[in-house]
């Protein structure tokens, strides 16, 4: 068999939807359906988003692979098999502090989520570690689905602190939906207990077949369906210091070191100062803030305006298709077929960067351009406006910084990241012995100025910078990684309660033998 062709799926997730709608562009042009960006956006009503598998992703070692790496058929190092999960889980490195859940992930850097300890017995599921996301829920025990039966599944009977609430629980995914009842109990992350109110499925439908977890964990600022775990987490007297952080392992660097820290910030995971910027006042109950600019070698795009949407339960980067087309006019040798999906020369090596907070954030060539396939590379840039005027970066653009992300001043902090192996971009430097954790403190200075190629202002921005010398917290014992955001994206942003999801299934398959 060989290719015939490459297609991006972005699944609509939505609790006002009322058809399961799926975009494909495609490289040649020809999927079955096809559609605009503009009718793209009329279908989705909010972010709540998942991300398949199966995509192939540029070894960090070598400036052009030719081979595509799949998802692995047997277990390997670094792999285990659940007794009820039938998914190969690339599990992260213990942590060495509390408060700290490693990020494990699906082996292509697709999919993040961390094992959660669920009501009294404790018993260990895989969420999703969606920052996009209100809502939180689980694969239930009565759910009998053929996507139920390859995960694990939480029942009444495993916990003395359970508890059904009135209220049933549905989040429509056009034509399919995850449906059951709402219920109260805890939820354990990194050893910090949260009871709270959560969705627990009876039914799910296929899309969940693909993917390795058996629920989400919403970590928006916004409340969806259920009760919010960051609002509860900020509510919370295990930690003084109300944020949380987030550092995404790369599968290609040889060790999944990833981390989800409630409370703290782990200095072992990025070097030099966080710079911090305030969410953006018209989009308050996201984890989004201003773009300051996107850039090429230092070369301005000219974009303005926009809005950054930090998601980690997101793969790729999207942004508005006229933005997207600037970028890759830029890259000789690009092209598309129809605005979104664009292929670019494998041996193109250019800095990509997006500028948050008067600095320039780079991203690795590894995370934003594809391995070769038929003589091609895909750019992971996809010309698709998930949000209205805005763009929506997901782990392509977070695996390159250290995140922190501040519940109490509503803010999101950037630093460059350490990772073990890398080629260019911010995650140059290799781990250092400085493991101090600290946290941010109140009265950082201001900061502004101009970085490669385009201009950024304290003053629309709100930017604060944290030394490493900032004032240690009592949560010295954690380290992490977690992301937020969810939007709206048609007409702008929706009322909370008509929040509920989006769920971005990329899918670049790979046929050929």
């Amino acid at each position: 068999m060989r290719t015939s062709t490459l297609c991006i799926q972005a699944l609509s997730l939505s609790s006002l939807a009322s058809a399961f709608y799926i975009w494909k562009p495609c490289v040649d042009g020809s999927c079955a359906h096809k559609a605009t960006a503009a009718q793209a956006r009329d279908n989705l009503d909010a972010r709540e988003k998942i991300v398949t598998l199966d995509l192939v992703q540029r070894a960090h070692n070598s400036p052009r692979a030719s081979k595509g790496r799949k998802r692995p058929t047997s277990p390997r190092v670094g792999f285990e098999k659940r007794d009820s999960n039938q998914y190969e889980i690339m599990e992260a490195t213990t942590p060495s502090y509390s408060y700290t859940e490693g990020i494990d992930q699906d082996g292509t850097d697709l999919s993040y989520f961390v094992a959660v300890e669920v009501g009294s017995k404790k018993t260990s599921m895989y969420m999703l570690v969606d920052t996009g996301a209100g809502s939180t829920w689980l694969m239930g025990s009565t759910c009998t689905t053929d996507a139920c039966e390859l995960h694990n599944t939480f029942s009444a009977s495993e916990s003395d602190t359970f508890s059904e609430k009135s209220d049933g629980f549905n989040i429509s995914y056009g034509s399919g939906s995850v449906t059951g009842s709402s219920v109260e109990d805890t939820l354990d992350v990194g050893g910090i207990s949260i009871e709270m109110v959560f969705g627990l499925a009876n039914y799910t439908s296929s899309d969940f077949e693909s993917f390795p977890f058996d629920g989400i964990l919403g970590l928006s600022l916004n409340a969806g369906s259920t009760d919010s775990f960051t609002e509860k987490l900020g509510e919370s007297s295990a930690i003084s210091n109300k944020i949380f952080s987030v550092f995404l392992g790369r599968a290609n660097s040889g060790t999944n070191n990833g981390e989800l820290t409630l409370g703290g910030i782990n200095r072992e995971r990025y070097t030099g100062d966080i710079t911090y910027t305030s969410i953006a006042s018209k989009t308050s109950g996201d984890w989004s803030i201003p773009l300051d600019g996107v850039s090429l070698d230092g070369g301005d795009l000219g974009v303005s305006g926009r809005i950054g949407y930090i998601d980690t339960g997101t793969s790729y980067v999207f942004g508005p298709p006229d933005d997207v087309k600037k970028l890759h006019a830029m890259i000789d040798g690009a092209e598309s077929s129809d605005g979104s999906q664009w292929t670019v020369p494998c041996d193109t090596d250019r800095d990509l960067a997006f500028g948050f907070g008067g600095k320039s954030w780079s991203l690795d060539k590894s995370d934003w351009i594809s391995e070769e396939h038929d003589g091609k590379c895909y750019s992971y840039i996809m010309g698709v406006e998930v949000v209205k005027g805005g763009w929506l970066l997901g782990d392509a653009f977070i695996k390159n910084v250290y995140s922190v992300f501040d519940i109490t001043n509503r803010r999101i902090g950037f630093a460059k990241a350490k990772q073990t192996t890398s080629t260019s971009g911010s995650t140059s430097t290799s781990p250092t012995s400085d493991s101090s954790t600290v946290t941010p403190t109140a009265s950082a200075t201001g900061n502004s100025g101009s970085k490669n190629g385009y201009s950024a202002s304290a003053s629309s921005s709100s930017v604060s910078t944290a030394t490493a010398e900032a004032q240690e917290s009592e949560a010295t014992a954690a380290t992490g990684t977690a992301v937020v955001s969810e939007s709206a994206a048609s007409g702008g942003l929706l009322p909370h309660n008509q929040l509920f999801a989006l769920a971005m299934c990329l899918a670049l398959a790979v046929l050929g033998m």
